[in-house]
């Protein structure tokens, strides 16, 4: 599922789907790991990226060759694919984009700072991706809060969704209607013995 051949499998239908101007659904995020630790992580990048970069719309949550699916592992995989959507967005090179970068460095000048420029104010929360689950803060900050590792904060961060889940129950109207439609929508097979 998820050897560098699988990846460029995931490439060449890609392009397939391109060429031939056809959607393409294919599953990102299969990985052979057993569990959340750094071969899940590197199968996870290796072909989650390559599908980012090739497909429309991408699936797959599993370990162990689609057999195994654990509540770390989704929220961790969500991370990873919020990150890759990042990659994949790139940045604009339209001539509005470049001739305000363009002013941005005239702006600033040889060896000045883009830091406090108009320019890098308003872009760049839309430009850095923030991380919700992997720790980007220094070690001594780490450390102090616990040295957590990814597959930790993951498992914290799903019970944390599983114990606050308050499933939202349609209205009456809206159950009846659809129970209405089920039923009709029923064949009853043994008329047609």
């Amino acid at each position: 599922m998820s050897s560098p051949e699988s990846a460029i499998m995931r490439g060449a239908q890609g392009q397939m789907a391109r060429y031939l101007d056809l959607p393409l659904r294919a599953k990102g995020f299969l990985r052979d790991a057993k569990i959340l630790d750094a071969q899940a992580g590197f199968e996870t990048a290796m072909v989650g990226l390559v599908t980012t970069l090739s497909a429309d719309v991408i699936e797959g949550l599993q370990y162990e060759m689609d057999v195994l699916v654990d509540f770390a592992d989704l929220v961790f995989v969500n991370e990873c694919f919020s990150a890759l959507k990042r990659i994949a967005r790139g940045f604009a090179t339209d001539e509005e984009s470049l001739n305000l970068a363009l002013d941005a460095l005239k702006e600033v000048g040889h060896g000045g700072s883009f830091i406090g420029s108009k320019h890098t104010l308003k872009n760049f929360k839309d430009e850095l991706w923030r991380p919700k689950l992997f720790d980007r803060r220094p070690w001594v900050a780490w450390e102090n809060s616990g040295r957590k590792g990814a597959e930790r904060r993951a498992w914290e961060k799903a019970r944390d969704i599983l114990d606050g889940y308050q499933p939202k129950r349609l209205s009456p109207d809206i159950e009846r209607k659809i129970d209405q439609i089920a039923q009709e929508a029923t064949v009853d097979l043994t008329k047609s013995i």
